[in-house]
């Protein structure tokens, strides 16, 4: 499974969302992009973090993904 695949798969279960109720990840980040980004980089370290459905996503070079649900602050 690819990694934009499994980001969408984690948040759906995360949401208890089927995938497809849940927005277009292209409307995020350009998953061609990521995948590219992830592939191409010779850094160890290398991450992307993003937020997506609420969630902040950390994508590592190693195709680890990480997850943590935003928390929304009152005025």
């Amino acid at each position: 499974m690819n990694v934009t695949s499994r980001i969408i798969t984690a948040i759906a279960t995360e949401t208890d969302e089927s995938p497809l109720d849940l927005p277009p990840l292209y409307k995020t980040i350009d998953p061609d992009a990521l995948e590219s980004l992830l592939t191409s980089t010779n850094t160890p370290q290398f991450q992307v973090s993003f937020v997506y459905c609420g969630y902040q996503i950390h994508v590592y070079k190693d195709g680890t993904i990480d997850h943590f649900e935003v928390k929304k602050t009152e005025p």
